[in-house]
């Protein structure tokens, strides 16, 4: 199913600013039972929101299915399931600032989605639940997968990486005046020199804060430009560059991926050059950490999907059939207002 997919910051706070129907308390302990364990309303209640969102997402003729909500609702509650028997069996716990992290975040939202959640007969510590439950999805996940220091894992995550992003050190020098005129043959071809100087410099593992600062002053004052040039790591930008970056010439972007790590190149735009150097994606450990957290979470997501799948298989229904009817869908409606 979707249960990671379905959560971001952004998403738990549109997800809900969605329904605007009251489905106030009717006075049930519980709507469901899976697997011996009772689904209270408010579970209940969320999981269903949660399914009628992502059918609204998925349909395609514009009517969901009462059906498929139904079902998904069901899948959602099977899932919740999975993750708090895993978490206890894994022996896992919530640290002090994971707990910490949702009280604040709960609070900071809370004023701007309460109506949303009370008038889905939901309260503020309904949320709490809900954020708690995503939190420990996400352990549980990565302690399946986290841990996994096995070399195939460790080279599908590294060849994505190596395919699709790359790090970078990257300065670019004018090909115009510094009061905007056009420059001249003569002009362009010494820039052309200053240029090729800088790549070469780099190749033989020169800093590239010093490079800059030579290239750019050399530059600036064939420009006419008075600015001071000296601190080099000011005009230096350092980062990662996807290959579907949107930010960045598609030329530069195209180049630096042909590039070997460890190696220098230039491109030439309409109005500059741009003169970088190609990195390790590890040279920082916290940043490729994360990447690989990241990546190892895209990658092994369906995996996780089919794990929860089998483990919630054989999982037993029960329905109180008097309050499935009470908290029907037909209770959610859309606020477009």
């Amino acid at each position: 199913m979707q249960g990671r997919k379905f959560v971001c910051t952004v998403g738990l706070v549109l997800v809900f600013c969605l329904f605007s129907g009251c489905k106030s308390n009717g006075n049930f302990d519980w709507v469901v039972k899976i697997d011996g364990r009772e689904i209270s309303p408010s579970e209940y209640t969320i999981a269903q929101m949660q399914a009628y969102v992502e059918t609204k997402a998925d349909e395609s003729d514009g009517d969901e299915s009462d059906e498929l909500i139904s079902q998904r609702t069901i899948e959602n509650l099977k899932r919740y399931i999975f993750v708090e028997r895993e978490f206890e069996n894994r022996n896992l716990a919530l640290s002090e600032d994971e707990l910490q992290a949702v009280e604040t975040f709960s609070q900071q939202d809370w004023d701007n989605i309460s109506r949303f959640y009370t008038g889905n007969g939901l309260d503020l510590e309904a949320y709490k639940a809900y954020l708690t439950y995503l939190v420990k999805e996400q352990l549980v996940f990565n302690d399946i997968y986290m841990g996994d220091e096995s070399e195939e894992t460790g080279e599908q995550v590294d060849n994505y990486l190596q395919k699709n992003l790359s790090r970078v050190s990257v300065f670019k020098i004018a090909k115009m005046n510094d009061d905007g005129s056009r420059i001249s043959t003569d002009v362009y071809a010494r820039l052309q020199s200053f240029v090729a100087d800088g790549v070469s410099r780099l190749n033989r593992g020169e800093d590239v804060n010093t490079v800059a600062s030579d290239c750019l002053t050399k530059s600036g004052r064939l420009l006419g430009s008075r600015e001071d040039y000296s601190d080099g790591g000011s005009f230096v930008s350092t980062g990662f560059v996807s290959q579907s970056n949107v930010g960045l010439d598609s030329r530069l972007v195209k180049r630096i991926f042909r590039r070997d790590k460890g190696t220098a190149g230039f491109c030439e735009s309409d109005d500059c050059f741009y003169i970088f150097k190609k990195l390790s994606l590890n040279d920082t450990d916290e940043e490729y950490e994360s990447l690989y957290r990241q990546v190892l979470s895209l990658i092994k997501d369906e995996d996780f999907d089919s794990y929860v799948d089998r483990a919630c298989a054989d999982y037993t229904i029960e329905l109180n059939r008097d309050a499935v009817r009470y908290y029907d869908r037909s209770k959610i409606t859309i606020d477009v207002q």
